[in-house]
């Protein structure tokens, strides 16, 4: 694990198949604590048909850093609870990479995963 990593309240952390993954909330939390300044959608396109999301964005900090990711959401990909809800997961994807690329974190988000 990353320096940074270990610097995560343990209930940001989940355990799946003795796996670690990360909550969305705790990539929030310690991006706010190393100087989150925005976090932006530069483009949402959604498929004709309504079923797949992708979103560009990026995240911005005091230090001038700056990281742009992608993140994308279909059905097939989504945990069940959450099919529907295409585009918002396309965009929390996106911003999860986003700040773990940031923060050089080397845990997945839960919210990357699918069922």
């Amino acid at each position: 694990t990353t320096k940074e990593s270990k610097q995560f309240d343990k209930s940001f952390l989940v355990n799946i198949k003795n796996k670690s993954f990360v909550r969305f909330n705790g990539l929030l939390d310690m991006a706010h604590k190393e100087g989150l300044t925005k976090m932006v959608i530069d483009n949402m396109t959604v498929s004709s048909d309504g079923k797949i999301a992708w979103c560009l964005g990026h995240v911005e900090f005091k230090d001038g850093k700056i990281v742009h990711m992608s993140g994308s959401a279909k059905a097939e990909t989504l945990k069940t609870h959450l099919i529907g809800y295409e585009v918002e997961m396309a965009a929390t994807r996106m911003f999860a990479r986003c700040l773990r690329n940031a923060l050089n974190i080397d845990f997945v988000s839960v919210e990357e995963m699918s069922d």
